[in-house]
């Protein structure tokens, strides 16, 4: 992404927010409030499928990746993109790379999205006892996308950068899968369980899809899993939760 363009998107969200607090009124702070609770609700008593720990749905075998899996359904694993693996040539926030991209992904039957976690996950927002220090939290439950004072607060412009990085990333996964669905091509989405991405407007709208589900997992796959990372994946091919258990 070049510099012009971040500093447009940092300037638009920046304005975007300052319209957002303007209309902040009691009662739409409480509508959205309402939202949230309806949506953590949902959590409440869903029992995700187990893939790992001693819990998991084959008492012996080991989980098998998420993307390996993903390989495993779709019937044949096409090229990676990770900007640590290519590079520049793998750089999504550039348009060449992600056109390129997009083409791969067009042509493919089943696509498989784990945009960068760093800024989405809850690991922020409460420090553990005992910790003297602890890096800020980057996004709430009334602001996903991104706490005001990250763009409001000449310190936090850095982190405001970074997270309208992620965001961008959010964005073209969400858009694509939604793409995918109503091509009637296969797809899945990755991140954490509690990831403020679920929060994402479009990543409601994708949930609400005909023929989307969640299938809810653990990614650590040594047992006892004391320590386990909880994950989702929003997919609309069922034959993932087989894929993933075995």
């Amino acid at each position: 992404m070049t510099k012009e363009l971040l500093q447009a998107k940092l300037a638009a969200a920046k304005a975007r927010v300052e319209r957002e607090t303007k209309m902040a009124t009691k009662a739409q702070l409480i509508k959205r409030l309402r939202a949230v609770t309806r949506w953590t609700e949902k959590l409440k008593g869903k029992k995700g499928v187990q893939f790992s720990g001693p819990d998991r749905t084959t008492a012996d075998t080991p989980a098998a990746g998420v993307a390996t899996a993903v390989a495993t359904a779709a019937g044949k694993l096409g090229m990676p993109w990770d900007i640590k693996r290519g590079g520049a040539e793998h750089d999504l926030l550039e348009a060449g790379p992600r056109a390129r991209c997009e083409l791969q992904v067009a042509a493919s039957r089943m696509t498989h999205f784990a945009p960068n976690c760093a800024t989405l996950s809850r690991a922020r927002d409460k420090p553990p006892k005992g910790a003297t220090r602890w890096p800020p939290r980057l996004r709430s439950n009334l602001h996903p996308r991104g706490l005001p004072q990250l763009w409001t607060t000449p310190t936090r412009k850095g982190e405001g950068e970074r997270v309208e990085k992620d965001n961008c990333m959010v964005d073209w996964a969400i858009e694509e899968c939604i793409k995918a669905a109503k091509e009637g091509r296969g797809f899945s989405l990755e991140s954490p369980l509690r990831a403020y991405l679920w929060l994402f407007p479009r990543a409601v709208e994708l949930e609400e899809m005909e023929g989307t589900i969640d299938i809810d997992y653990t990614a650590c796959m040594f047992s006892p899993g004391t320590r386990r990372k909880k994950q989702r994946l929003r997919t609309n091919r069922k034959g993932l939760v087989a894929a993933l258990s075995r």
